[in-house]
């Protein structure tokens, strides 16, 4: 894991009253996090388990939440090849 990239988001975290939900999915998807895009594309099954304490329902709308509040973009967007 990166931990530059934990130490931004707990610091993002205490300016912007993160819930622990958010917090947590946030740091499961710097866990994930693939390139020096910040692009990363987990499952929400990986996501779940990275968790632990958030179900599939509370996973999803977590990262719809964060995705309305401008804190992550491209939910759902993963690319294929073809």
């Amino acid at each position: 894991m990166d931990l530059q990239a934990v130490d931004s988001i707990f610091k993002f975290m205490v300016d912007n009253h993160l819930s622990a939900y958010e917090f947590s999915l946030l740091i499961a998807l710097a866990h994930f996090k693939f390139n020096e895009n910040a692009e990363c594309s987990p499952s929400i099954g990986e996501l779940v388990s990275a968790c632990g304490m958030m179900s599939e329902r509370q996973t999803r709308r977590t990262l719809a939440g964060l995705k309305s509040r401008g804190i992550i973009s491209g939910i759902g967007e993963r690319k294929t090849k073809t």
